[in-house]
C-alpha cells in the first residue's frame, strides 16, 4: 500500500485524527482526487528496501537452538506490480501428495496476462537444495517466459531486486 487513507468506509481508514494531524504537520502529499496521504518517494523506497534488506537475512525464530531449524524462506518471489493483486497467488501449490510443487504454466499465464502491470523483472530467490528438479526445469525454460525470470539464492534475489528498485524509483509513483 502506498497511500494512507482517511475516508469514512469500513476497512479503507487507515489514519485516525491523531495520525491524519501528524501526517499533515510532515507534510505529506496530498494524493488528488482521494482522502489520502502519501509518503514522498525516498520515504517509501528507504522503507522498503529495510523491509527487504532485512527479509534477506532473517534468522533465528523460537527454540532455534534446539531444533537448528532455518526460517529463511527456501523460495521467494518478488517483482514490482502497478496493482496490489498478488499475480503470483497461483504458481506454487501442492502435488497429490501435498508436498510443494511449482506450476509452470500457472507462472508462464500469469506472466503473460499480467505483463503489462509487472514493471521489473522477477526476482526467484530458490535454494539448493529445495525441489531442485523444479528449479532445474525452470531455469531451462525462464528464457521462453513472457518476462524476464533472475533464479539465484533468496539473499541474491533480494539483493537484486533492491539495487533494480533504487535504480527505477519511479516505480513507486
Amino acid at each position: 500500500m502506498r497511500d494512507f487513507l482517511y475516508r469514512e468506509k469500513t476497512g479503507f481508514r487507515n489514519l485516525d485524527d491523531k495520525r491524519l494531524e501528524e501526517a499533515r504537520e510532515r507534510n505529506l502529499k496530498a494524493v488528488p482526487g482521494q482522502q489520502a496521504v502519501r509518503l514522498p518517494i525516498e520515504e517509501r523506497l528507504e522503507r522498503i528496501t529495510a523491509l527487504f534488506e532485512g527479509m534477506a537475512v532473517l534468522d533465528g525464530g523460537a527454540k532455534q537452538a534446539l531444533h537448528y531449524t532455518d526460517v529463511t524462506p527456501p523460495l521467494v518471489i518478488l517483482a514490482v506490480t502497478k496493482g496490489g493483486n498478488h499475480v503470483f497467488g497461483y504458481v506454487i501449490g501442492a502435488d497429490n501428495r501435498g508436498l510443494p510443487e511449482i506450476r509452470l504454466e500457472a507462472l508462464r499465464e500469469s506472466l503473460h496476462i499480467y505483463q503489462d502491470e509487472i514493471l521489473s523483472d522477477v526476482y526467484m530467490g530458490w535454494k539448493r537444495g529445495y525441489l531442485d528438479d523444479a528449479r532445474n526445469v525452470l531455469e531451462e525454460v525462464s528464457d521462453s517466459m513472457p518476462k524476464p525470470i533472475r533464479i539465484g539464492h533468496p539473499r541474491e534475489a533480494f539483493a537484486e531486486f533492491i539495487a533494480a528498485l533504487r535504480k527505477n524509483p519511479s516505480w513507486l509513483e
